[in-house]
């Protein structure tokens, strides 16, 4: 994701955290979707495309009652690391309690690694945030 776009995540998320502090009680479910494609031709290809997977999970979201307060979507971003940035920020938002689940297609696109998805669904669950899969 380029930089610039970045900073766009980045300011939408601020404005969110204002608006829940402000507005939302303990009743409101909160989402935040993830979305990750790793190469050009998982872009390319419609299911992995970051704009597929944030529709597909927008639905999922809508459909179970959540309020989506920040869609982070990520390219390229390998699974076989320790995330870019964008997994960097939805960790930090998770351990600021402002969210109720956050919202993938499926497992591999939070992580391919097993032993990161491991430590990111304990991190999540020890915060109270569930993980829930679209697919």
């Amino acid at each position: 994701m380029p930089s610039h776009q970045w900073a766009v995540w980045k300011t939408k998320f601020d404005n969110y955290i204002n608006e829940l502090n402000i507005a939302t009680t303990m009743e409101t479910k909160r989402a935040i979707i993830y979305a990750r494609s790793a190469s050009d031709s998982q872009e390319e290809r419609g299911p992995l495309s970051v704009s597929t997977q944030l529709e597909v999970c927008a639905s999922k979201a809508a459909k179970k009652g959540y309020k989506v307060i920040a869609e982070i979507g990520e390219y390229p971003a390998s699974g076989h690391t320790k995330g870019g940035e964008g997994l960097q920020l939805l960790r930090e938002i998770v351990r600021q309690d402002c969210v109720d689940a956050v919202i993938v297609t499926e497992a591999s696109r939070l992580s391919r690694d097993i032993e990161l998805f491991s430590e990111l669904s304990m991190e999540f669950a020890e915060e109270g945030t569930q993980i829930l899969f679209a697919r």
